[in-house]
């Protein structure tokens, strides 16, 4: 049985680099067992965008931003990720988890346009650590704010 597909959005490193994919790749085994088809798009450490199997699922990733423009380009662009996500002509939902407020809210408002639900998977809610200084402080604190309070309550749904 087939019911669609279910994209799972983060920076996800495969196989089991961080607790962020073991999260997600449990998640996905229960959305599999419903009858949807899962599919990843994650990070890595290598140059380029790969593609490849783990656990059943199609796993798609990029490199891991490594300067200051890199990471706006990350925080602030959904464009990767559509490319991947219109290889798929079935897509139910786009799960993100822990996505960054400007690509969330950006996605949000494309997913309503294509009947498509957005949902987030959320474990980072607490405020910027106390030894973070800087713009970096700011930035994550307005980011913190925006997704908690502006763009989660206008998702679909919430994974808590």
């Amino acid at each position: 049985m087939n019911n669609g597909t279910v994209i799972y959005i983060g920076a996800f490193e495969f196989p089991d680099k961080n607790p962020a994919t073991h999260r997600a790749v449990s998640n996905s085994k229960a959305i599999r067992e419903l009858g949807y088809n899962v599919v990843f798009i994650g990070i890595n450490n290598d140059n380029e965008c790969i593609k490849k199997k783990y656990f059943g699922f199609d796993v798609y990733s990029r490199k891991y931003p490594e300067n200051i423009i890199d990471w706006l380009k990350y925080i602030t662009t959904y464009q990767f990720n559509l490319n991947i996500i219109r290889k798929y002509n079935d897509v139910k939902a786009i799960i993100c988890y822990n996505s960054p407020s400007v690509s969330l809210f950006l996605l949000n408002k494309w997913g309503r346009k294509q009947n498509i639900k957005i949902i987030a998977d959320c474990t980072e809610w607490y405020e910027v650590e106390k030894g973070e200084k800087g713009i970096k402080r700011y930035v994550k604190k307005i980011d913190i704010y925006c997704r908690m309070h502006l763009i989660h309550p206008k998702l679909y749904a919430v994974i808590a």
